[in-house]
């Protein structure tokens, strides 16, 4: 498991089962993420299957957005180098536009969020898988 979230890898190490890989960075006070060159450098030679990414709005017109660029520069190096792409948003997070742009709406198959969405993303989803 590789992840650039200090809170995850703590939350994971007592798992003895799970190899855990925190990427390393420029610490991001505000969500516990690490982003910049040495995070970038971490990702350039290896591959995940499945990237779950959390974002922070989700929008039909500006697509999946989070608070920084910096985010999106690691963002853009995970969707590279994964097979599948899967959002994580709560439903406070939908209709809602952050600071940068992630992508379109349409950049992962699949969200992991709860019952409260609004229903026009609801119908959507159905459209789409």
């Amino acid at each position: 498991m590789v992840t650039n979230d200090i809170m995850i890898g703590a939350a994971l190490k007592d798992c003895a089962g799970i190899k855990v890989i925190i990427t390393g960075g420029d610490l991001i006070h505000s969500t516990g993420t690490l982003v910049g060159e040495f995070a970038l450098n971490t990702l350039k030679n290896i591959f995940i299957n499945k990237a779950f990414i959390g974002v922070k709005g989700i929008h039909f017109e500006s697509g999946f957005t989070v608070n920084s660029h910096e985010e999106v520069r690691v963002f853009q190096e995970i969707k590279r180098i994964s097979n599948e792409i899967i959002v994580v948003a709560d439903y406070t997070k939908f209709n809602r536009t952050a600071f940068a742009k992630l992508g379109d709406i349409t950049m992962a198959r699949k969200i992991i969020t709860n019952k409260q969405i609004p229903d026009e993303y609801k119908k959507f989803s159905l459209k789409t898988t």
